[in-house]
């Protein structure tokens, strides 16, 4: 058969065509490019498809080689593999990409077919070649594609999710994923009403049901985030069914954006406006009452002008006793509003106020540039730091004199541009109150001072059988262990276990004694330091030797848990003025605090100088610290960590300590983290400190 195909084909005796013929027929007619060669690799035929893609005719290609059909780049390529399909007698299927004869770069799939004779030898090969370059350049695009909505998605601002018709949540961005306060990963399979507080969660449900089953298209809600861990976060969701081109329903694409400022500023203007309704309700009544009793003293004495002239002085009166005066600005800064009772409170009627720079009119010379900074902020976005706010300013009137008033100010937007609201009421009264307050907290504080002293006391009382404790204990077990652990029969298993937990209780006595101890040293140094009765040795301290010193105290701590310690201290660190024990104190809790939370990595103590004063920190690569604790670290019975899964050891008193001694050395002490990365803790002592106290 193998001849025959190699051979011209000779016509069946009945006119009809041999099946070699239709072969041909079927090979000439296909778009493949087909070629099939002898045992040497010499071609031995091809069709027209083939002779086109090299740019030969067919009878130019029969005999040649590789080399000279092809190339000899593509030569090399196709032959190594030829020789294999050979070698082997199995067939291959391979992508190969070579030129045309245009020069175009195309993507071939081939596949070698070794020819075989009645015994099984090899006796050529067949080579049938598909271009599948346009399918390549379109699962390429396709992939590009993919990648770019991939980098919106990831990358966009609002929260996006991709829902399934289940209601579990396919997809979602790292931006939903922070409004959650979980990871993108977390949420996957997690039913997309659970994102929601519960009164929002079950409507949520039902909507995306009616999404699911195509009775509903789109639906647009706003509520709450569950779980939210510093603020309730209010979002808006809008969730699109998407369906395939047959219009079945495939998944939903929904979109949450944080409105939680927006909802903030609705309701201080609606609590604003609430406000002054009420105030004018009640201004109103009482312009009621003044006019029923005028219209009364008017009925009864039509004649008395006297008693007209009494009862407008009256109702002037009572218009004049409004406290507060309401004031409106625009986004220039100019007056656009000025009521009477603010005429009352700055001097200025209206006339004189309205259209001049509110700054010019009631603030004080020295707060004029606070004002126009902050002014600038909120005309941009109507923010500020004092709006949807009541604080305590201090107001200057026409004629000079400074005065305390409470603010109350809210925005609104004008014709795109942003207006300030504030409603001012004098606070003259309330400082005087708030004085008479403090005179109070002074005799609060006399009555703590009054507590520490207790507890330094109690402490004092607690150290003398406690150390009696532990000194009897620690000899209980070194007497067990020298005169009655040898004699105990090691073939008595009960005996055995008896005196292995006598010891070891003695060992959780001598353990908790020891933190027992630790506590009531920390609660006198607190209390010392409540007091002004701490000690100070004052002299010059060398930070470096502290340095050294400390880090040679948890060197073993360190060694045990296979961390590595680092020393960055520069040789010229000038010397500051200071208690070096308590500064070597502060600097070992600070690194066994690091040592203690820090599983693997690396602890770093750094000394430099920062301009007048010389900056320590200790850094490590452990846990860290999340944002809301890094402000609560220095409380006293503070401790870090998780105190139910974490389980921290310690008083909670080191780091209260450490911020009570450096700020006695006129310094500072302050915390920087990353949760998952480290922290690093840093204090300053100034060059120039006399002494510590």
């Amino acid at each position: 058969m193998t001849e025959s195909f190699f051979s011209p084909p000779a016509a069946p005796c009945d006119g009809s065509l041999s099946g070699e013929q239709l072969l041909r027929a079927v090979i000439e007619a296909s778009d493949d490019l087909v070629a099939y060669k002898d045992a040497k690799l010499v071609y031995l035929g091809c069709n027209q498809a083939f002779a086109r893609f090299s740019g030969r005719a067919v009878d130019d290609i029969v005999g040649r080689g590789e080399v000279d059909v092809l190339g000899p780049e593509t030569a090399k390529m196709l032959s190594r593999l030829e020789r294999q399909v050979l070698a082997s007698g199995m067939r291959k299927t391979v992508c190969v990409v070579m030129r045309d004869a245009g020069g175009r770069e195309v993507c071939l799939d081939t596949q070698l077919t070794p020819i075989l004779d009645q015994d099984g030898r090899c006796r050529g090969l067949a080579r049938i070649m598909r271009d599948e370059t346009a399918q390549h350049e379109t699962t390429e695009a396709l992939q590009k594609s993919e990648a770019r909505y991939r980098a919106i998605f990831e990358c966009a601002g609002p929260g996006l999710a991709v829902i399934g018709l289940s209601g579990s949540i396919h997809t979602a961005n790292p931006a939903l994923a922070a409004m959650a306060g979980r990871s993108a990963d977390s949420l996957r399979d997690v039913p997309f009403q659970h994102l929601f507080a519960e009164d929002v969660g079950e409507e949520v449900a039902r909507l995306m049901a009616d999404l699911a089953a195509g009775s509903r298209e789109r639906f647009r809600l706003q509520g709450r985030l569950a779980g939210s861990r510093v603020r309730d976060l209010w979002v808006q969701c809008t969730a699109t069914l998407m369906r395939s081109r047959g219009g079945v329903p495939l998944y939903a694409f929904a979109l949450v954006d944080d409105v939680t400022e927006r909802k903030l500023a609705l309701e201080a203007l609606r609590r604003a406006h609430d406000n002054l309704e009420r105030r004018v309700a009640e201004r109103t009544k009482e312009l009621e009452v003044s006019n029923t009793l005028l219209l009364r003293e008017v009925t009864e004495r039509r004649t008395a002008e006297e008693l007209l002239r009494e009862s407008e002085e009256r109702l002037r009166r009572i218009s004049d006793s409004a406290a507060d005066g309401i004031i409106m600005i625009d986004n220039d800064g100019l007056v656009t509003f000025w009521n009477p009772a603010a005429s009352r409170l700055f001097g200025y009627a209206e006339s004189e106020a309205v259209g001049r720079e509110l700054d010019q009119l009631v603030v004080p010379e020295r707060f004029r540039q606070a004002h126009q900074r902050n002014f600038a902020i909120f005309r941009k976005s109507g923010h500020g730091r004092l709006v949807g706010k009541t604080i305590e300013l201090i107001a200057r009137r026409q004629d000079g004199f400074e005065f305390p008033v409470e603010l109350s100010l809210s925005s609104t937007r004008i014709r795109g541009r942003w207006h300030a609201i504030g409603t001012l009421r004098d606070a003259t009264q309330r400082v005087e109150m708030e004085r008479a307050l403090r005179a109070a907290k002074e005799s609060a504080e006399a009555a703590s001072q009054m507590k520490s002293d207790f507890l330094s006391t109690a402490s004092h009382e607690l150290r003398t059988p406690l150390t009696s404790v532990l000194g009897f204990a620690r000899m209980v077990e070194k007497r067990l262990a020298r005169f009655i652990l040898p004699h105990v029969p090691l073939d008595d298993a009960r005996a055995t276990q008896s005196m292995f937990q006598i010891m070891q209780n003695l060992r959780i006595i001598a353990e908790e004694g020891d933190r027992l101890t630790a506590l009531i040293n920390d609660i006198l140094d607190l209390a010392k330091l409540d007091s002004g009765r701490f000690v100070w040795c004052t002299e010059p301290v060398d930070l470096a030797e502290v340095v050294d010193r400390s880090l040679a105290a948890v060197s073993v701590l360190a060694a045990q848990k296979g961390l590595a310690v680092r020393r960055e201290i520069p040789d010229d660190l000038p010397a500051v003025n200071g208690d070096r024990g308590r500064l070597i104190q502060v600097l070992i809790n600070l690194l066994s605090n690091a040592v203690k939370f820090t599983p693997a990595g690396v602890i770093t103590c750094r000394a430099s100088r920062d301009g007048e004063a010389v900056a320590v920190s200790v850094a490590d690569t452990g846990v860290g610290i999340s944002e809301q604790d890094q402000a609560l670290v220095f409380d006293k019975f503070r401790q870090l960590g998780d105190t139910l899964t974490d389980k921290p050891t310690g008083t909670g008193l080191g780091l209260a300590i450490c911020k009570e001694i450096v700020e006695a050395h006129g310094g500072t002490i302050g915390v920087s983290s990353t949760p998952g990365r480290g922290s690093t803790f840093t204090f300053h002592l100034p060059l120039t400190h006399p002494r510590p106290g």
